[in-house]
């Protein structure tokens, strides 16, 4: 879930909604040491690339209100680089309704209470 800070969770890294591209880049950098203490491999270079887009989609509010609100989704890919290249790539997307709000020149994740489908950036 979501944690909120104010009207919403400053967009980060850190957020739940980067745990696949993290987990991806963990195991890539457990990969790596392995790798490199077994074979005696002195350098390695791991990469996470991040695609990030904005969907609009219409949300109900908690009173009811119908609006149009921004929803983010992210694919990612991670490589890692050595004597031998490996890569493993996925898709981040908002696992509950969430929107993308703009609070000065940051951004932030709110969630709202409507239980619809999620957009899926796969689905286009």
């Amino acid at each position: 879930m979501l944690g909120k800070i104010g009207y919403g969770e400053k967009l980060s890294i850190e957020n739940e909604f980067f745990a696949k591209a993290r987990d991806g880049f963990d195991e890539k950098l457990q990969e790596a040491f392995l790798q490199m203490a077994n074979k005696d491999i002195d350098s390695a270079e791991i990469t996470l690339k991040l695609s990030i887009a904005l969907f609009d989609r219409t949300v109900t509010d908690e009173d009811g209100t119908k609006r149009l609100a921004r929803v983010p989704a992210a694919h990612f890919k991670v490589t890692r680089a050595m004597k031998v290249s490996d890569s493993a790539d996925g898709f981040c997307e908002a696992g509950g309704p969430v929107e993308i709000l703009r609070r000065g020149d940051e951004f932030a994740l709110r969630e709202f209470t409507e239980q619809d489908d999620q957009y899926s950036m796969l689905e286009e």
